[in-house]
């Protein structure tokens, strides 16, 4: 029985550690989306961007932009940029300048 309790202790403290630290810091772990920049890719340079929408497999329409390459090469890059979960793409929208 001693062993179990030996076991059982630290396995419990810990649980109550991890516990207590995210009921703690819960407002701290909630994403909280901050007020749209309103920048484009043309305001880097790039002027042949598209606003796009399309519906996700959830029914959640999701938003970005198609960036085709400056060259007309059909071997050049298309980039399909859309926000994460951090991040809206206006305030990402310097990210086109390296295409």
């Amino acid at each position: 029985m001693k062993q179990v309790r030996f076991i059982l202790l630290p396995v419990f403290l810990a649980y109550i550690s991890i516990l207590g630290f995210y009921v703690t810091l819960q407002r701290r772990l909630i994403f909280h989306p901050v007020p749209l920049t309103g920048a484009t890719p043309a305001q880097f340079g790039l002027k042949n961007y598209k606003n796009i929408s399309f519906p996700s497999f959830d029914a959640v329409t999701l938003t970005g932009w198609w960036m085709e390459h400056p060259g007309k090469n059909p071997d050049r890059p298309i980039l399909l940029y859309c926000h994460g979960n951090a991040d809206c793409v206006s305030q990402l929208a310097e990210v086109s300048r390296i295409f």
